[in-house]
C-alpha cells in the first residue's frame, strides 16, 4: 500500500479515537450541568443543522479530506441524538415514567414497554438516518450515512443486551430525568444474545480493516474504512466492557466530572 494511504489510515484511526472519547467525554459532561443543559442543546442541535449541510456538500467529492469530514458530521449528528436523549429532551412518552414494574406483566409485555419508554429517541434516530442516507443515497460519498447507521446498529445491539442482562450497566450515568429507565436493566453474568453480537461484531470489523489495506483501495476509500473499521472495533470493545469484570466509566469519569450525575 503507497506511503500516503498509510499516513492517511493513521489519520483516520486518530480521528475516530478521538471522536469515541472525547465525544462521549462531550456529552457527559453536558448532561452532567443540568444549568447548562438548555444552552448547549441548542448550540448542539445547530452543530447537527450544519453537518447534515455539509454532508450533502460532501457527497459528490471522494478524496481522503471528504472522507473525513463525512465521518465527522456522522459523528456528530449521532452526537446531538445522544445528547438529546440523556438530556431528558427526546426520550418516550411521559407516561412510561410511572408503569408497574416487571414482575406485574410478561417479558413479552415487558419488552414492548422498554421501547415504548425510548419511542421518540428510537423515532429521532430513524429519521437522522434516513436524512443522511437521502443526502448521499445517490452519491460516491456516503460516509456519513456509513458512520451514522454502523453506530446504530451497534448501539441497538448494546441495548439489547443492556436489556436482557450483562453484568456492567453503567447506568449511574443515567441523570434523574431517565431513572425510570433503570427498570428496563437487568444485570446478570451473560445473556445468550452477546456471543451473537460479538462474533457479528467481529466479522463487520474485519470486513471493513480487510476493505481498508486491500492494495487497490483509493485515498478515500482507504481513509473512509480505516475510520469505519476503527468505529467497529471500538464498538465491539464497548460490548466487551458490558461484561467483562472491570468498570467501563474509568475511561471518562474524570474528565466528565468525577462521580455519575
Amino acid at each position: 500500500m503507497p506511503e500516503t494511504h498509510a499516513q492517511l489510515q493513521l489519520l483516520a484511526l486518530a480521528a475516530s479515537l478521538l471522536a469515541w472519547w472525547a465525544g462521549t467525554a462531550l456529552v457527559l459532561s453536558i448532561v452532567r450541568r443540568e444549568e447548562r443543559r438548555d444552552g448547549a442543546f441548542v448550540v448542539l442541535g445547530l452543530v447537527a443543522a450544519a453537518a447534515l449541510a455539509l454532508t450533502a456538500v460532501l457527497a459528490e467529492r471522494t478524496e481522503p479530506g471528504a472522507a473525513l469530514l463525512g465521518f465527522a458530521c456522522g459523528i456528530v449528528i449521532w452526537g446531538w441524538n445522544e445528547a438529546a436523549f440523556l438530556m431528558g429532551r427526546i426520550v418516550g412518552p411521559q407516561s412510561t415514567r410511572h408503569e408497574a414494574p416487571e414482575e406485574d406483566h410478561g417479558r413479552l409485555v415487558h419488552a414492548l414497554r422498554a421501547f415504548r419508554a425510548i419511542a421518540y429517541h428510537e423515532g429521532a434516530l430513524v429519521a437522522s438516518g434516513l436524512a443522511l442516507y437521502a443526502l448521499s443515497a445517490s452519491a460516491p460519498n456516503r460516509t456519513a450515512f456509513y458512520t451514522f447507521a454502523l453506530l446504530w446498529g451497534m448501539r441497538v445491539s448494546a441495548k439489547l443486551n443492556l436489556h436482557l442482562g450483562v453484568r456492567n450497566l453503567s447506568d449511574n450515568w443515567l441523570p434523574e430525568e431517565l431513572a425510570h429507565l433503570r427498570r428496563y436493566l437487568r444485570k446478570r453474568p451473560l445473556n445468550a444474545l452477546f456471543p451473537v453480537s460479538v462474533f457479528l461484531a467481529t466479522l463487520l470489523t474485519l470486513r471493513l480493516a480487510n476493505d481498508a489495506l486491500a492494495p487497490d483501495a483509493t485515498g478515500f476509500a482507504a481513509t473512509r474504512d480505516t475510520a469505519l473499521a476503527s468505529l467497529a472495533f471500538l464498538g465491539l470493545f464497548e460490548h466487551w466492557l458490558l461484561v467483562l469484570p472491570v468498570d467501563p466509566t474509568w475511561l471518562w469519569r474524570r474528565v466528565a466530572g468525577g462521580d455519575a450525575p
